[in-house]
């Protein structure tokens, strides 16, 4: 939350989104159905992003987070939706001089970073798939562990 009252209780309408946030996600979510929830959240949370009216970077947080509390009304993994988009928030909201230079700015350089950690995601199922194919031989799973007792 902020220190501005203002904003703690503004509400944001869906043109201020940008985009109607719950059925987009939907849409992604029925058109790809290999998709995975907390995925098709991130990519929702970058068209808002990329769309929404935000002004000020209080303003862009309050509407990102206003899309997530949005999602989970949606019938889905609501768990998948708030690690996705917590996730996201934060990779996005980690930079160094986030809050130097102007709003369209910093507003580019989270979009930016938030295309590349979608990318990353998208890659991520792939990767795990060939990196565990390894591990599968004759049907049979083989499972390497190590334990360490203090």
């Amino acid at each position: 939350m902020t220190d501005n009252p203002h904003l703690n209780s503004m509400h944001f309408s869906p043109s201020d989104m940008g985009i109607d946030v719950a059925s987009s996600f939907e849409n992604i979510i029925r058109n790809e159905s290999n998709l995975a929830t907390a995925i098709a959240a991130q990519r929702t949370l970058t068209l808002v992003l990329e769309k929404c009216s935000a002004r000020t970077l209080q303003e862009l947080v309050k509407l990102l987070k206003q899309a997530s509390d949005q999602m989970k009304n949606v019938d889905c993994s609501i768990s998948s939706v708030v690690s996705g988009c917590e996730l996201f928030l934060r990779f996005i909201t980690l930079a160094s001089k986030l809050e130097e230079g102007t709003f369209e700015e910093i507003r580019s350089v989270m979009l930016t970073k938030g295309r590349h950690f979608l990318e990353k995601m998208m890659m991520a199922r792939s990767k795990i798939a060939r990196l565990g194919a390894n591990n599968i031989s004759d049907g049979s799973v083989s499972i390497y562990m190590f334990l360490g007792c203090v």
